[in-house]
């Protein structure tokens, strides 16, 4: 989390020149015999000042650098958000694949597990063309099934 001292500093330091002012402003109400000569107070009270401004002046470069810091770590985590977003579509790519196999594995083993092979459907199978539909290939399936099932009996 950023904290921002510059905000803390920047009071401090309007807080200082108020009693700087006043205190300037009441040496000068003073009768001529009553002025303090003395300016080491009003010149404490301005080297606190500039070194207020100083701090302000490291603090402001130091939030600038943790800036840029968070600026450079969001962009690696968009970065890697894009790469996660890759990689999920590359899974369910594979997921889809794996999927499609696993129904062409299915239906092999129902055509294998048949005593007669119809190798036309074998063939439409392993070997799809563009001019077959899955519909087709269901009925194909199911016609398979009914006569490996008349064929048992």
């Amino acid at each position: 989390m950023l904290v921002n001292p510059y905000h803390i500093a920047h009071k401090n330091r309007d807080v200082l020149k108020e009693f700087a002012m006043e205190a300037k402003i009441t040496n000068n109400n003073l009768p001529a015999n009553q002025h303090n000569t003395d300016t080491s107070k009003l010149d404490n009270l301005y080297s606190l000042i500039e070194k207020l401004t100083s701090t302000i002046q490291e603090q402001t470069s130091t939030i600038q650098k943790q800036t840029e810091a968070f600026q450079n770590q969001a962009k690696k985590v968009e970065e890697q958000e894009n790469r996660i977003s890759e990689l999920l579509d590359l899974l369910k790519k594979a997921d889809s694949e794996l999927s499609d196999s696993k129904k062409l594995v299915k239906t092999l083993k129902t055509l294998l597990s048949s005593k007669e092979v119809d190798l036309d459907a074998l063939r439409r199978l392993l070997f799809q063309g563009g001019r077959e539909q899955k519909k087709d290939k269901k009925e194909a399936a199911s016609q398979m099934l009914k006569k490996s099932k008349n064929s048992i009996t």
